[in-house]
C-alpha cells in the first residue's frame, strides 16, 4: 500500500511540474507580445493601452503618489 500511495504522489508531482513548465512558457510568450505590442504601437495610445497592464499602471501611480507625498 505504501509503495502505491508513493507512486500515486508522484504522478500528481509530474502532473505539477508540466503545468508549471505550461504557465511558465506561456507567461514568456505573453510578457514577449507585450513588449513588442509597447514598441509596435507607442504613437498609437488607443492600441497601446491592449499591450500594457493596468496593474503596473496602479502600482506605478501608487509609487509616484507615495514618492510626491513624502517629497512635499
Amino acid at each position: 500500500m505504501w509503495a502505491e500511495a508513493n507512486d500515486n504522489k508522484a504522478d500528481s508531482n509530474e502532473s505539477k511540474i508540466i503545468r508549471d513548465k505550461a504557465y511558465t512558457y506561456m507567461k514568456n510568450l505573453v510578457d514577449e507580445i507585450r513588449e513588442a505590442g509597447k514598441y509596435v504601437f507607442r504613437k498609437n495610445p488607443k492600441r497601446l493601452n491592449g499591450y500594457s497592464s493596468a496593474y503596473w499602471r496602479k502600482q506605478n501611480q501608487n509609487k509616484k503618489d507615495s514618492n510626491s507625498t513624502v517629497s512635499e
